[in-house]
This record gives C-alpha cells, sequence and structure tokens, in this order.
C-alpha cells in the first residue's frame, strides 16, 4: 500500500564530500516528483544554501533521508501536508546535546503546531493555580500531580525552568537550518569557514 503526501525537507551543516552520492540515493529512494526534475541534485556541491527538496513520499516519510542526516550530524526540518485521513507532520532535528532525537509535531494546513487541550490543559491550570497561590511552601494539589516531572521541580525550587522547558516542548522554536556546505577530504572547519567567508 501506499499513500503519495507532498513533502518538503531542508537540510543543513556539513557534509564530508565522499558522502553526496549516499545523500542523493537516500532522497531519491524516498522521494519521486522532486521540484526541479532530475537535475534537482547537480549543484549541490557549489550551493552556499541549505538543501531544500519539495517533492512527494510515501505517507509523506523521508526514513533514509532522515537516517542518513542523523548518523552523518546534519540539521533537518521536515514538513508533510495532511491528505484525507493523515494529519500533517512538521518534524526537525539538531545534531548536539541539547536535540539528540527528531522532534515531531503534528500541524494543520498553514503549518501551525497543533496543541491538543487534553495535553496542555493541566499545565495551564497549574500555572493559575501558582499564580494565586498565597503559600508556596506546601506541594500543589493531588491534582497536578500526574504532570510528569512537575513534583520533583517544585520541591527542588526549579519550577520556572520546568514551566518553560512544558511550553517550549508544546510551542517550540522551529529551527534555522544552516547551509548545507560540503567539505572536502583535506579541509578542516576553520578553511571552510574562511572558503565562505571569501566568496
Amino acid at each position: 500500500m501506499s499513500e503519495p503526501i507532498r513533502i518538503t525537507i531542508e537540510i543543513g551543516g556539513i557534509l564530508k564530500e565522499e558522502l553526496i552520492d549516499e545523500l542523493i540515493i537516500a532522497i531519491n529512494d524516498d522521494i519521486y516528483d522532486i521540484t526541479g526534475g532530475d537535475d534537482w541534485g547537480k549543484n549541490i556541491r557549489k550551493s552556499l544554501k541549505s538543501l531544500i527538496i519539495t517533492g512527494t513520499a510515501n505517507y509523506g516519510e523521508c526514513a533514509n533521508v532522515k537516517s542518513f542526516c542523523r548518523d552523518n550530524a546534519l540539521n533537518y526540518l521536515h514538513m508533510a501536508c495532511g491528505n484525507g485521513e493523515y494529519d500533517g507532520t512538521l518534524s526537525f532535528y539538531i545534531p548536539g546535546i541539547l536535540f539528540n532525537t527528531e522532534k515531531v509535531f503534528y500541524v494543520n494546513s498553514q503549518n501551525d503546531i497543533i496543541i491538543f487541550q487534553d495535553e496542555i490543559k493541566p499545565l495551564f491550570n497549574f500555572m493559575l493555580w501558582y499564580a494565586n497561590t498565597d503559600n508556596r511552601n506546601y506541594p500543589p494539589p493531588e491534582q497536578f500531580h500526574e504532570i510528569d516531572g512537575l513534583i520533583e521541580a517544585y520541591n527542588s525550587n526549579k519550577i520556572l525552568s520546568f514551566l518553560q522547558d512544558q511550553l517550549q516542548r508544546f510551542m517550540p522554536d522551529i529551527p534555522q537550518i544552516p547551509p548545507l556546505i560540503i567539505k572536502k577530504k583535506d579541509e578542516n572547519i576553520s578553511m571552510i569557514i574562511n572558503n565562505i567567508l571569501t566568496k
């Protein structure tokens, strides 16, 4: 079975030159009807922008491309349009300490993230209670104990940091994807940066 869904994926970061063909194969395996036709990859070595691919993928997934990006510490931002019974999704991956897994969100037709009421309402109810309580030396009412991590944060005086993290989980800052930079075998990072600045 298949379900063709339109997608856009933006890829950036530093890619070793010897892996370009592997990336192109992954893209061609996952995505068809690519905007720009069969020649979409011919300027990949010369571009100083992020690589943006728009096309069609089965169920909107790009498993091979995403796996390649994660394995090679590349950033990506992937959007799959809603189609009939399938919700649209927005996902991104930023390599490093803060983001070691893909973040996935449901989106509407304008790519605005959908927040489910039953998930966020307990958090807002807690924030209202916290703003209006006179005595914060006592634990929150039992109804808030179901919020994962809240009691530990409350007892260790880290509640504001906890709330910021929770709101970021529901309403993340969508990352800017850096240019896709091709690293030749004999280049180091400072040489790559110098080449970009002098172009």
